[in-house]
Parts: structure tokens; C-alpha cells; sequence
């Protein structure tokens, strides 16, 4: 005994179990920042133990690493910081849009960068600041001050290797056992029950949809046999309008509060005579895109990896069979209509692979006469656009237009302009409440405009209006009276001069397009038949997963002929933007031309200009530069910078 307990005591001294340490006290951090309630985050800890120590080890095995420094407190203090920063983030996150951290995150990080003064103030951006350039004066004074020891290769290889192999072992033992799962749709509730480092690893690490074991051309093939489109079906071809409606929710289905009056009576009206339902979404608070993929593409988002965007992912690459391409085999013109960035979610670039021909985002809307106290565009502006794009062809179109009014943060100090709806029940977030009710009744009486435009053609249209997911709100499932917080609704409206037979029935996001098509006699692609066929059947989510693989991974035998490609073709803007002439006047240049907007920017060859925009006509830049190049032209450019349409070069005359 005299000899083994110094054994143990140099052990639990020894470097790899200070790492272990370390990163319980870490996971300890994660666990309480967290948790909607702080307390049961730390509690967590204790009470969910194996738990807790696969979560330790994980993050240990991204602190052995240290081992083999010199400086190894200099590089523990560094993965520290790292630590502590997906922490705090994690933590804002979940107070600002209701969802953790994920690594897709990352992937959005510049789009993130462009809403960051909508979420936070001056003064916590500036704390932020100061937070970081603390931070790294810590790490710099640690990196100067810290003792340098002895690298030990062999013992900090057993070590790691070790403690991976374990980490490992225990990753495959849970999920065979039940112990952890590998997909869930509920993000918060999952990171709080497997730990914050396990569901932030998973997110890097598990991405895309997993190959089925009996996938093959055979295996889709018998599927599409199955699925086989009835050709004897005449299909009505109205106008169908998708109208997406951001963060929007009936406050009447949040418990306990109550309201001075209702704040969305269109909305109201239509779910009393229209059909419609419960439209089961995949995220709260954000995550926009997620539900416009499952929307468009009628694919089920958990077969993909925990939080995962394939917005920013596989369609990057990969061209998905869509509403659009199935509407385009009707002769349809699908529009794509955003009252924010073009480039926001990557949507320029993906629009085009689901089929879009023509994207108005807003950089090409004009000018903008109002937005929210917060600097989000009121969707008002939304009717006009619409009635532009139906206007624009002769054909049948598809236009899915995408509301970015409803979008938190919802301020605690300011107050809706004129808000007239008061709430009570809401305790502290009462002033949040009245902003946010205050604000879906303007966005319902951009929907009474958008009923009353649809009411004035005399082209048969369908209107299907919906909410893309719950707002920031703090809400958890025993909040709301019925379906839970990732149930938003739907209505269908259709004008006078079309007689629609659609059923009302609660729907996943990604049922909603099949359920609208086929009830208009259209068959749709193969996603599209799975969907209104074998809705709820037995072996559904497999043939779901093998027909979403293909099309994405796959062989694509799924669309049954020549699969769409990329190439072909989305015009950005629905009015072309031209330069007609370019003069010197004084010390600047002068360019006339066609439809230019306040993000209409001049180039001089590849150099940006300061650019002053006049008016649609007119946009003025300093001639210093004009020496560069014998010519310019004029781009449309985002909030993050992205060119996303160029005119043609047009000569700059000579001095």
C-alpha cells in the first residue's frame, strides 16, 4: 500500500489528468450556459453521469493535443478560450433565436456578421470587442509568462490514443444502447439531455443523408414503379403563390397571455373559411432556409446531420428536384421574391439550382419607403412585387415570395410605432410581446393586401400563406395550446374565378407543395408522388431516404429522364438594369441608365467605386479613378458584399 498510493497520487497529478480535469470543469461551463434553466444545466452534470463523462472525454481529446508543446499551459489556455467561446455563443444563441450552436453555423458566419446590429446594441458589440481584445492579452501574457516543460512523445501518444480509442468505443456502445441518439429534431432539448460537445460534434462531423444499405438503381427502381404517374389526370394550372411568412404565429395559441384585441384578423378570417392546418416544421426562432428547403423540395430534413443547412452544404453542388422544375413541365415561370439580402443563406446561387428563373431580392426592389424599428423591409413592399412578377409573362406562375419583416430580435426599449395592441401575462418579455403583436398585425395587413390582389385578377391563383417558424419568444412546448412549438400554420386561399378541392389537414413542411400540387390533378416528381402516396405508410421515411439520396448523391435515376442541371439560368432582378450613358461632369462621372436601386454600385474595372445613388436613373462616382480602365459598369452588390448581377461595360469618355 505504501507504494501504490504514490503511484496514484503521481496519476492523478500527472499532465493527462489535469487535461481531464480541465475539460470537466469546461464541460461544467457548457452544461450550466447551456440550459434554459441554468440551475438544472449544472445539476445536469451530477445527475446524467455517463453522460457527462463521454462529454468530458470529448473535449479532452481536444485538449491532449497540448501534450506535446512545450508551452502546453500557452496551448491549454488557447483551446480554452476556444471552449468558452462556443459556450457563450451557444448560450446567446439560444436567448436571441431559441436553437443551439451548431458547426453549420460557420458556414452562414458572414451572413451572421450582417445581422448582428439587429440582434445586438452599440454597447454589447462593443463589450463583445473588448471581451476578445481582453481575451487576448490574457493569451499573450500566459504565452509570455508560462514555464516551458519537457516534451514526453511517447507518453502523450498513449495518452491521446487512449483517450480517443476510449471516446470512440463509448460514441458506438451509446448509440447501439440508446444512450445517445444520432438525429433529433429538437436541437435545444437534445444539447441539453447529450451535452453540448457531443451535439456541437456531431454537427461538424455527421452531415448529409446517409447511404441506405440496400440502395441501388434496382431499389429506386422498384420505388418509381410503385410511384408511377397517372397520365390520365387532366391538371388545373392556376397561379400558385407561396407566401412565407417570417417568425409569424397566432399569439392566441400562447397560454397565459392575453390581448386587447386580435392582431391578425386576415389571418384569422382565412382559417375560419379556408382550408388549411398545422404545418410541422424544423426549427424555431431561425433557420429560415431550412423550412424553404423542405418546402421547395418536398424532402424530409432530419435524414440529414444535426442542424445541418444544405442551402450551405450539398446544394452547393447538388441540384435537387423542386416545385419549380415540376411546375415547369406545366409551362410555369417560377419566381423567387425576398424582401432581404439576395445573398443571404447563399439563395442566388441555390434558387438557381431549384429551378428558379428569375430571383427579386432586395437589392432590386427600389426604394424602400418603410422598415421595422429594428431595420428589417415591412413586407408590404411584397404585394407590389408579386403583381410585378404575374404580370411580367403570359404564362401560368409560380412565385414564392419570402417575408423578412417578422424577424426577431424583438427590442425590450423600443416600442411598435403607434402599437396599439397591448398584452398582458407576459411578465418580464411583456414589452417584447407588444412589439412582436404589434408587428405580425402589420405583417397580417400585408396579407389582407396580398387577398385583395389575388381577389382583383381575373387569372385563376391559389394563395398559400404560412409561417416558417415560431418567433424568439422563449416558448417551449407547454406554452402553446396545441401542436407544439414547431407547429406553424397554413392557410389556402384561391380567387373567385377558381374552384379548388383542397382538403384541410396538418402537414410536414416538406408535404406542403405535393399536398397543393396533387390537389390540382398535377403528379409532380417522384419526391413529389412519395409524398401524396405513401404519406404515413409503413416503410415511408426508407423510401423517402432512398429517393432523397439519389437525387442528391446518387445516381439521380429518381427523375426518371435528364436530370436538371445548373446551368440552366436565373435572371437576378425581374427589370433588366442597363447603363444608357456615362459623362464627366466636374470632378466626377455621371451614369445614366435604367432601374438602378440604392445598391446599384459603379466598377472601374475590377475596383469598386464610392457610389451616390440619385435616383432609378442616375448614380454619380469620383472620376480620380477613371484612369484605371476605359470603361466601367455597374453591379448590384449585397450587405456582405456579394456582386450578385453586373451590367455590361459601358466606355468612359475621355478627359
Amino acid at each position: 500500500m505504501s507504494k501504490l498510493l504514490p503511484r496514484i497520487k503521481k496519476i492523478l497529478l500527472s499532465p493527462c489528468a489535469a487535461m481531464l480535469y480541465v475539460s470537466a470543469c469546461i464541460h461544467f461551463i457548457c452544461s450550466t450556459l447551456g440550459h434554459t434553466n441554468p440551475f438544472l444545466g449544472a445539476l445536469s452534470v451530477f445527475t446524467s453521469p455517463l453522460i457527462s463523462v463521454f462529454n468530458i472525454l470529448i473535449i479532452a481529446v481536444t485538449y491532449l493535443p497540448a501534450l506535446f508543446f512545450r508551452r502546453r499551459i500557452f496551448a491549454s489556455t488557447v483551446i480554452s478560450a476556444l471552449w468558452l467561446t462556443l459556450g457563450i455563443t451557444n448560450c446567446v444563441l439560444l436567448h436571441l433565436r431559441g436553437t443551439p450552436l451548431t458547426a453549420v453555423d460557420f458556414t452562414i458566419f458572414t451572413d451572421g456578421i450582417t445581422l448582428m446590429d439587429s440582434y445586438l446594441s452599440p454597447l454589447m458589440i462593443v463589450l463583445i470587442i473588448l471581451v476578445f481584445v481582453f481575451a487576448g492579452g490574457v493569451i499573450a501574457a500566459v504565452f509570455i509568462k508560462c514555464p516551458k516543460f519537457k516534451v514526453r512523445p511517447v507518453y502523450s501518444l498513449i495518452c491521446f490514443f487512449s483517450v480517443f480509442a476510449i471516446t470512440a468505443a463509448l460514441f458506438f456502445t451509446f448509440l447501439n444502447v440508446g444512450q445517445t441518439e444520432r438525429k433529433f429534431s429538437d436541437l435545444r432539448r437534445g444539447y441539453e439531455k447529450y451535452g453540448f460537445a457531443y451535439c456541437f460534434a456531431l454537427s461538424a462531423f455527421d452531415t448529409g443523408i446517409d447511404q441506405p444499405t440496400d440502395y441501388s438503381e434496382k431499389s429506386v427502381n422498384e420505388l418509381l414503379q410503385i410511384l408511377s404517374p397517372d397520365d390520365s389526370s387532366t391538371p388545373n394550372t392556376p397561379n400558385i403563390i407561396f407566401y412565407q411568412m417570417e417568425s409569424f404565429l397566432d399569439p392566441s395559441r400562447i397560454k397565459g397571455i392575453e390581448l386587447s384585441r386580435d392582431p391578425i384578423p386576415v389571418f384569422s378570417s382565412l382559417k375560419e373559411k379556408c382550408p388549411g392546418g398545422k404545418l410541422y416544421v424544423s426549427t424555431i426562432g431561425g433557420g429560415t432556409a431550412n423550412t424553404e428547403f423542405e418546402v421547395l423540395t418536398g424532402i424530409d430534413l432530419t435524414l440529414f446531420g444535426l442542424g445541418e443547412y444544405p442551402y450551405t452544404t450539398v446544394l452547393k453542388n447538388a441540384v435537387p428536384s423542386s416545385v419549380c422544375y415540376d411546375l415547369s413541365e406545366h409551362g410555369y415561370t417560377s419566381f423567387a421574391i425576398h424582401n432581404h439580402s439576395g445573398s443571404f443563406y447563399g439563395r442566388n446561387t441555390v434558387f438557381e439550382k431549384m429551378g428558379f428563373d428569375c430571383f427579386q431580392s432586395i437589392e432590386y426592389m427600389g426604394e424602400l419607403t418603410e422598415t421595422t424599428p429594428v431595420g428589417w423591409a415591412k413586407d408590404l413592399i411584397l404585394t407590389q412585387e408579386i403583381r410585378d412578377c404575374i404580370t411580367s409573362t403570359e404564362s401560368r406562375d409560380f412565385v414564392f415570395a419570402i417575408s423578412v419583416e417578422g424577424h426577431g430580435k424583438y427590442p425590450h426599449d423600443i416600442p411598435w410605432p403607434n402599437g396599439s395592441i397591448k398584452v398582458s401575462g407576459a411578465g418580464e418579455l411583456t414589452p417584447e410581446y407588444e412589439y412582436y403583436v404589434n408587428m405580425i398585425s402589420d405583417m397580417d395587413a400585408a396579407l389582407g393586401e396580398l387577398v385583395r390582389y389575388v381577389d382583383s385578377l381575373n387569372e385563376p391563383t391559389v394563395l398559400v400563406a404560412y409561417g416558417d417558424h415560431l418567433p424568439a419568444l422563449e416558448l417551449t412546448d407547454e406554452m402553446i395550446t396545441s401542436g407544439g412549438i414547431f407547429a406553424s400554420e397554413y392557410v389556402i386561399y384561391t380567387n373567385a374565378a377558381f374552384d379548388g378541392s383542397f382538403e384541410s389537414k396538418d402537414l410536414e413542411a416538406y408535404g406542403l407543395y405535393p399536398h397543393v400540387v396533387s390537389s390540382l390533378g398535377i403528379e409532380g416528381s417522384a419526391i413529389c408522388r412519395l409524398n401524396t402516396r405513401l404519406e404515413g405508410a409503413e416503410g415511408f421515411s426508407s423510401a423517402m431516404q432512398t429517393l432523397a439520396y439519389d437525387i442528391l448523391y446518387g445516381e439521380r435515376e429518381a427523375f426518371e429522364g435528364v436530370p436538371p442541371t445548373k446551368e440552366k439560368g436565373m435572371r437576378m432582378g425581374l427589370d433588366k438594369i442597363k447603363i444608357t450613358d456615362v459623362f464627366l461632369e466636374g470632378g466626377s462621372i455621371q451614369i445614366i441608365g435604367e432601374n438602378f436601386t440604392e445598391y446599384s454600385t459603379v466598377y472601374i474595372g475590377p475596383w469598386k467605386q464610392d457610389t451616390v445613388y440619385i435616383d432609378s436613373t442616375h448614380l454619380v462616382c469620383d472620376s480620380t479613378w477613371s484612369f484605371l480602365s476605359d470603361s466601367l459598369y455597374v453591379s448590384q452588390v449585397s450587405s456582405d458584399g456579394e456582386k450578385l448581377s453586373v451590367t455590361e461595360d459601358f466606355p468612359i469618355p475621355a478627359k
